[in-house]
């Protein structure tokens, strides 16, 4: 960053659910909303689940828990968006689970919203390469310009 200009906000996919990016995203005093993995940790927190609430007017629900890592120095959320699957997965069952670790203190709905807003670099990304047929150039060294 340049000199007297700090990092407020950051939200990301699942490549940063890092315990080392947490913890210095906590020591830097950054608000941060970064898609968890789905690891057996994660898994088991979501089974332990009782309450889950599902808000007007959508097709989903959500719930939060307070979740750490081994590597974590500090607790954080664990926001949930649990969406009914019409056919369930033989070995994942008839919800489809979507995790948001975060320390942002807004309601969980508003914190999905939040972090939903990303960027969609990911889907940029695809569009370039599947809708320009970019993803020949990459594979195929000696036609490159």
């Amino acid at each position: 960053m340049p000199k007297g200009k700090r990092i407020k906000y950051f939200r990301a996919d699942s490549a940063s659910y890092q315990s080392s990016l947490i913890n210095l995203l906590e020591e830097d005093d950054v608000k941060w909303g970064i898609t968890a993995d789905l690891d057996s940790s994660v898994k088991k927190a979501i089974k332990s689940i009782r309450e889950w609430i599902r808000p007007q007017g959508l097709d989903f629900e959500i719930a939060e828990i307070i979740h750490c890592t081994n590597k974590t120095d500090k607790a954080f959320r664990l926001i949930i968006k649990r969406e009914y699957r019409k056919q369930p997965d033989l070995f994942e069952g008839q919800y489809f689970y979507h995790a948001i670790a975060t320390n942002l203190e807004e309601e969980p709905l508003e914190a999905i919203n939040w972090h939903n807003k990303r960027g969609q670099a990911e889907n940029f990304n695809k569009e370039i390469k599947s809708g320009f047929s970019m993803e020949n150039i990459f594979f195929c060294k000696k036609h490159v310009f």
